[in-house]
């Protein structure tokens, strides 16, 4: 509940004579000022601000989320580029070194 100045000096004053003023104020101080109090317009305004955040935040959190899958796939597509060159290389190269040895085995043999 909300009182404004001018009810909390009356209530006071009137108050005051009846019992003991440190009680009248610390009644008093269980009420908000009416200027504390948010109005439906503070409160729309608020939500309106709220609402805007949020979507900034989600469309800031969505595009962080896609830029981090973009250059997670295309990393990935770069490793999987490099094992299969390397996979190539590697087989490229037994194949070699089986045919030089089955060169070198067979001049052995037929000398």
């Amino acid at each position: 509940m909300s009182l404004s100045e001018r009810s909390r000096a009356a209530i006071h004053e009137g108050l005051s004579t009846v019992i003991d003023q440190e009680a009248v104020e610390e009644m008093l101080a269980q009420f908000r000022d009416a200027e504390e109090l948010a109005s439906k317009r503070d409160i729309g305004e608020f939500r309106t601000e709220m609402v805007e955040r949020f979507a900034d935040v989600d469309r800031r959190m969505t595009q962080g989320f896609a830029d981090a899958d973009r250059r997670m796939t295309e990393g990935f597509a770069q490793m999987r580029e490099k094992a299969h060159s390397d996979l190539r290389w590697t087989i490229v190269t037994v194949l070699a070194s089986n045919s030089m040895m089955a060169g070198i085995v067979g001049a052995l043999v037929s000398s």
